[in-house]
């Protein structure tokens, strides 16, 4: 047993410095200067110069996002928790746990325990359940996954189909998100017949206001240029032989202006992890971030009452980007099934693969499961896992 703890560790240090080596090495292989404005496989893809969150960047996650890259990230953000199921086509979807929910609130509302259980704990930040590793702090992802995080991804989707001239863009990227968040729900609850007040919280109060808060320009342009707001996915894959969603997830990650080091900023991410650290300034626009918090590692829903719990495990991450376009990360957890993280995005390594993008994910049992995107893919990756 010692033997194999010390293997695990040399094994686990020796993947995670060729790892460390090859994100701080990303900035190497891109392009050092913007592109033209437009995309080179994608002629039409024009951005206007009032957009915000879309600019056409042909390198970073930038490169990688698309309507489908929404679906996956977002509709099934919850699929690498422990106790989830990654075999998506399987699931017993909660659809009529959904409809129900939007149907008719008010019961729902009143399962959960009430009208003012409900604005205290889903709707304001008044109550912080935390009880050893789990935390019933329903609000927060409320408001920085469903409010925040669902704001901008609109709003940049909005701009990314508006790039392609696609018509009623804004409409089209409204639908995609909020299909989006049915899907998570859903997935979430699966199995479930009956509303809930978190489903309703999501679906009517943050969701739909995320996009309506990020539709004002002066709201979008704040988060965007005083915060440096924007949202980092990671690469979702459908995976062979089995048909599994590996690598799913979106965050929210904001650069604050606040650090009392010079050329610093405080690095914040909120999602599936949250990380508090510091970004380091570099030159030609180059960001190097460090950051560590709290995993999800489970979630729980109570049968009768509909409410949700999780229980947290340590995470840690490196990244860097150009001009807020993720380049590469190292994310490593205590999870089983997520030891270590690599994602290196469309755009990065030098030709002749420029439009690939890759990643990898080590568990703490020696299996390897990684995959591949492409600049062309919308947000779709093929990998291989078991």
């Amino acid at each position: 047993m010692k033997r194999d703890s010390s293997l695990l560790l040399h094994s686990t240090r020796a993947a995670g410095a060729m790892a460390l080596t090859l994100v701080l090495s990303a900035p190497l292989a891109a392009q050092s200067q913007d592109p033209p404005p437009g995309d080179p496989l994608l002629p039409q893809a024009i951005p206007r110069s009032d957009d915000i969150f879309y600019r056409g960047l042909t390198y970073g996650s930038e490169a990688y996002i698309g309507p489908l890259d929404v679906i996956l990230n977002k509709g099934l953000a919850l699929s690498r928790t422990r106790n989830a199921r990654q075999d998506v086509f399987d699931v017993d979807y909660g659809w009529q746990h959904v409809w129900s929910s939007l149907g008719d609130p008010v019961a729902a509302i009143e399962r959960g325990g009430g009208w003012g259980k409900f604005f205290r704990e889903e709707v304001f930040p008044l109550t912080f359940n935390v009880t050893g590793d789990r935390s019933q702090g329903k609000w927060y992802p409320n408001y920085f996954g469903h409010l925040l995080e669902g704001g901008i991804v609109y709003r940049r989707l909005g701009e990314w189909y508006r790039a392609r001239g696609v018509p009623l863009p804004f409409l089209l990227s409204g639908i995609t998100n909020f299909g989006a968040a049915i899907l998570n729900e859903a997935y979430e609850n699966q199995g479930s017949t009956r509303g809930s007040a978190g489903t309703v919280a999501d679906l009517y109060i943050f969701d739909i206001g995320g996009m309506l808060l990020f539709s004002n320009e002066r709201v979008a342009r704040f988060f965007a240029e005083k915060l440096r707001a924007t949202v980092w996915p990671y690469q979702a894959s459908l995976t062979l032989p089995d048909g599994l969603v590996i690598n799913s997830g979106n965050h929210i990650t904001m650069k604050i202006p606040l650090s009392p080091i010079p050329k610093t900023s405080i690095f914040f991410q909120a999602g599936i992890n949250t990380h508090l650290g510091l970004t380091v300034h570099l030159p030609e626009n180059l960001d190097l971030s460090f950051g560590a918090g709290p995993a999800t590692k489970d979630r729980m829903v109570d049968p009768e009452t509909g409410e949700e719990s999780v229980t947290f495990q340590f995470s840690g991450i490196v990244t860097v980007d150009r001009n807020n376009s993720l380049l590469a990360s190292l994310t490593w957890t205590e999870m089983d099934s997520w030891l270590m993280g690599l994602n290196v995005y469309p755009g990065v390594i030098g030709l002749p693969i420029c439009d690939f993008g890759f990643w990898a994910i080590l568990t703490r049992d020696y299996r390897l499961q990684f995959g591949i995107t492409h600049h062309r893919l919308l947000g779709l990756g093929l990998g291989f896992a078991k």
